[in-house]
């Protein structure tokens, strides 16, 4: 589970909580071999009914109608997909600005709209649109929207299948809104011949009886379909939305999602996994905007359904470069920190920023217990660092002007506050941070890793290109008790190559200084 979710530690106290809310008691059962405690029959629809909006009412304030033929959802489940998407916003807290507004999706609310409710709690300044196919889920959605009194906050639309979109695009074009994001929880299966032969293939019996309709069960070729169509109708909203978001019920839907994706030449896009007991569900997030999100959120390294596939991950937007120690042996943090603000002055129509400490910091992986880091947020106009740019101002450095003088061009000028002088009035191709920093000794490798899953060899201490000769393996770059890393996070931009090749530059300009 999400580590912000208060049901991660343990399971609800049944007893306590029934103890708030009588109504829950008379499904209250003994745990088998642990008769001092009681728990409930999760294979009871009411049980489970109760318990649902027993939990919303304790913990979020929230009260709900349910009917008993239509999915009940799970608080903690449910609540670890809206922190992921929580998680998407906070990112977005150095944009906004007091008075922004943020837009939340809801594709399918269902009877509860517990999606849509749970983030009116958690995020106060949300609007939420929420959408329904079912007519009896809409007009029990729409009952539980209005007595918790959040109608002016939470619209709900009624869909039809004659719609052209998925989404109701009227209305998103519509809102004022800056930070925005879709989210689904799509019917999972094709046929009730598909529930059925997935049933007989489980080893155990399900931990929850499932009170689900047709409507929410079953949609045409199966969740693969609808969240491959959720890709394609988003292309119509990928100015107006940052993120869209689905979450897949099997692992094998999301090979084939990631490969619609990228079929139209997608190549923003997100994975997680959700873990709630005996249940695992996956969240594919797509982006067709140049904001990149931390490998954290986007790859995490703890899930390791995602990681038995090759090329289902998105390739990382950040790596580490473990500095030489033929280069740490003779310059100290604060020469290190002034070489590479020479480098990012040298390039022209680049803006960058110095901070000391977490201070403007935007990256999550510096370790714990680091040494105060240095950082720098970069901003880029156009790809100055290539050879072919440094080629072209080498060749007018000393051109003759029209007066017969020499005149002298490229370069840059730091500002006192440690900012670049460039006009950045164009939208730029990249932006970065850079973060510099030491953690204690261990065996690590001086190959970082590759944007295209290789990889770079640049500034390896064995190799002749750095002077060394080292017959054990690489050593490492020690100050005092520490190794010196160098951080890269990918901000934003839309072209990967930029970004490596960046990388690259800064690694090449870091080891072999002018």
């Amino acid at each position: 589970m999400h580590p912000k979710n208060p049901y991660a530690a343990a399971a609800p106290d049944f007893s306590a909580l029934a103890n708030a809310l009588p109504s829950l008691k008379p499904f209250l059962v003994e745990r088998a071999q642990e008769a001092t405690r009681l728990s409930i029959d999760f294979q009871n629809p009411e049980a489970i009914r109760q318990l649902t909006m027993a939990l919303l009412e304790r913990d979020f304030g929230l009260h709900l109608s349910l009917p008993t033929d239509r999915l009940c959802p799970t608080v903690p489940g449910r609540l670890d997909y809206c922190l992921w998407i929580i998680d998407l916003l906070n990112l977005e807290a150095s944009e906004s600005t007091p008075g922004d507004e943020y837009l939340g999706v809801d594709i399918g609310t269902g009877s509860s709209a517990i999606y849509p409710l749970l983030l009116s709690r958690l995020l106060p300044r949300m609007k939420i649109l929420a959408t329904e196919i079912d007519q009896k889920s809409y007009d029990f959605a729409l009952v539980n929207i209005s007595t918790n009194a959040l109608s002016d906050r939470i619209e709900l639309i009624r869909y039809t299948p004659e719609q052209l979109s998925i989404f109701p695009v009227e209305h998103i074009l519509q809102s004022p809104a800056r930070h925005s994001f879709t989210m689904c929880n799509p019917p999972f299966y094709s046929s009730k011949d598909e529930i059925d032969e997935l049933s007989l293939k489980k080893e155990t019996v399900p931990h929850a009886a499932c009170t689900g309709s047709e409507t929410e069960m079953l949609t045409p070729g199966g969740e693969e379909a609808f969240i491959n169509q959720l890709i394609k109708d988003s292309l119509a909203l990928k100015s107006h939305i940052r993120w869209f978001t689905s979450l897949c019920g099997k692992f094998t839907t999301l090979a084939d999602v990631v490969k619609t994706f990228k079929i139209m030449k997608g190549n923003n896009y997100a994975l997680t996994e959700l873990l709630q007991g005996q249940t695992r569900r996956w969240v594919i997030g797509w982006s067709w905007q140049d904001w990149r999100l931390p490998d954290a959120i986007s790859r995490p390294s703890g899930v390791t359904s995602l990681r038995s596939t090759k090329n289902l991950l998105p390739l990382p937007n950040e790596m580490d470069y473990h500095l030489p120690t033929s280069l740490t042996a003779i310059l100290s943090t604060d020469e290190l920190s002034a070489r590479i603000s020479r480098i990012l002055t040298s390039l022209p129509d680049l803006q960058w920023r110095q901070s000391q400490g977490s201070e403007g910091r935007t990256d999550r992986t510096v370790p714990q217990g680091s040494a105060e880091a240095v950082s720098w947020n970069v901003t880029a106009l156009r790809k100055s660092w290539s050879r072919a740019e440094r080629r072209k101002r080498k060749l007018s450095t000393h051109q003759p002007s029209n007066d017969g003088q020499t005149t002298q061009q490229g370069g840059s000028i730091i500002k006192l506050d440690g900012t670049n002088q460039t006009d950045l009035n164009f939208r730029p191709i990249l932006e970065a941070s850079l973060t510099l920093f030491t953690t204690k000794p261990s065996r690590i490798s001086f190959v970082a890793k590759s944007t295209s899953n290789q990889c770079i060899e640049l500034g390896d201490p064995s190799s002749k290109e750095m002077g060394l000769s080292s017959k054990e393996g690489p050593a490492l770059a020690q100050v005092g008790d520490g190794v010196y890393t160098l951080h890269v996070r990918w901000i934003r931009g839309y072209e990967r190559d930029v970004f490596e090749s960046f990388w690259n530059h800064m690694i090449k300009k870091v080891i072999h200084a002018d």
